[in-house]
This record gives structure tokens, sequence and C-alpha cells, in this order.
């Protein structure tokens, strides 16, 4: 991840839960200021460490803090980011297919990058198959928050289903996507 995803997490913090947590989190993770400069490439670990953080502070399962990680970070590229959401299409179904180029081209800009995997499949015209990939367990609620936030930006109406769990001889989260 880059510090741009962890701008959208700050932000997602100050603005739902005030910026006296954001102080707290910050300082329990030991964030240093470069954490949000949006050339710096960070762990995904730092992501789940500052999840559980406001989880704790707060008392809300960590799944809906990544959940709101991920719609957060979809609001944040499109506001401030506009030309890496250009780039993927003008509706869902186009963002989608076009995920998996935009990670191998942006892999290009930003080498030290290590983004999960997606990959489309079963594209019919009311419905995809989306397969993500990640060496981090614990992500798949902030993806599935980054979906919702797209749905608000192309203000469409789908229902997601998980197809396929992680498993030992398969680690991809499979999630059908209807319109």
């Amino acid at each position: 991840m880059y510090g741009f995803v962890n701008n959208a997490i700050k932000d997602y913090v100050v603005s739902t839960f005030g910026q006296p947590l954001w102080s707290k989190v910050k300082m329990e993770c030991a964030l240093k200021p470069s954490f949000l400069d949006a050339e710096q490439p960070y762990n995904e670990e730092l992501i789940l460490a500052t999840a559980k953080a406001v989880s704790n502070h707060i008392q809300i399962p960590i799944s809906d803090i990544l959940r709101g990680f991920g719609e957060r970070i979809s609001l944040t590229l499109s506001e401030k980011y506009k030309f890496l959401m250009e780039s993927r299409g003008e509706n869902l179904k186009d963002y989608l297919v076009n995920l998996p180029n935009f990670h191998n081209r942006i892999m290009l800009i930003y080498p030290e990058l290590t983004p999960p995997e997606f990959r489309i499949s079963n594209v019919a015209p009311n419905s995809l198959y989306l397969h993500y990939t990640s060496d981090k367990s614990g992500m798949k609620d902030l993806l599935i928050g980054y979906i919702d936030g797209l749905v608000k930006i192309f203000n469409e109406t789908v229902f997601v289903e998980t197809v396929e769990s992680p498993h030992e001889s398969r680690p991809q989260e499979v999630f059908k996507i209807n319109w």
C-alpha cells in the first residue's frame, strides 16, 4: 500500500470518530509523519494494526472498521486522485474488469508496491466474478468496503456474495457481483 491509502484511513478515522482518536491511534501504532506520504510504500500490516487500535478504542468489530477504511479509500481516490479512477472505467463493471490491468500498470510506477491480486472471470451482462488474492489475511472486509464505496461512486445497485473463501490449496476469495 502507498500513503494515499493511509491518507484515506486517517480521513475516515478523523471524520467518523474525531481527531483525538486519530492522535491516540497514531501514537499507539507508532505511525511516523511519513505514513501519510503518498509516494511512500507501507506494509498492509500497518492497516490491520490501525484498524485493531481503532476497534479497541471504540469497541466496534474490526471487520466494521476495515469496511469503513475500504469505503473511504475508494471515495478518497475518487475525490483526490481522479486520474486513478478515471483510467479504470465509467461504470462499476468496467472499473472491476480493468482493475487487474490497472494494478499491473501501477506497479510499474510504484515498484515497491505489492498489491493484492485481482482476476475477473465469468463476465456476463449482469454479473461477474471477482477473484481476490492477498498474502495478508484479514483484508477481505477492506475489499468489501472498497466495493461499497465504488457502488456509491458509480451510483449503482449491486449484490455481492462470497462464492469461495480461502483455504490451504487455494488462498483466494471469490465474489460474485450482480447488477
